[in-house]
């Protein structure tokens, strides 16, 4: 099934213009496998860690959407984080096992949404 739809670009005049009233930034979070491929301690404690953690931010509404990506490509998976603010992300995932003990690196990007954009609750 393909879908098409006709997009009205008439309010679009100038990309430099302040950003729509129906945008939402969230931050979003790239996990890669570091340049080494391998971390520090056991592998399967480190990731149970980061399992926990991500609940843990799924559970609290911050990071309700988290995952890993279904190849084997370096970039290992994303995390969308209901938050504004792309320090404070940063400051967070820096305490994640995966990232703490080398597992997995990470950057941290803001990220507008056009439209109705809601993460799940």
């Amino acid at each position: 099934m393909s879908r098409t739809f006709d997009a009205d670009m008439s309010e679009i005049d100038d990309v430099s213009s302040d950003p729509p009233a129906n945008i939402r930034q969230f931050v979003m979070v790239f996990y890669s496998r570091t340049p080494e491929g391998t971390g520090e301690g056991d592998e399967d404690a480190v990731f149970a860690g980061h399992m926990r953690f991500l609940n843990h931010l799924a559970a609290t509404g911050l990071c309700p959407i988290s995952g890993p990506f279904g190849d084997d490509e370096p970039m290992r998976g994303i995390s969308i984080y209901d938050s504004t603010s792309v320090d404070e992300v940063e400051t967070l995932v820096a305490t994640d096992p995966a990232v703490v003990a080398k597992w997995l690196a990470v950057e941290v990007r803001p990220w507008w949404a056009v439209g109705g954009a809601a993460l799940p609750s």
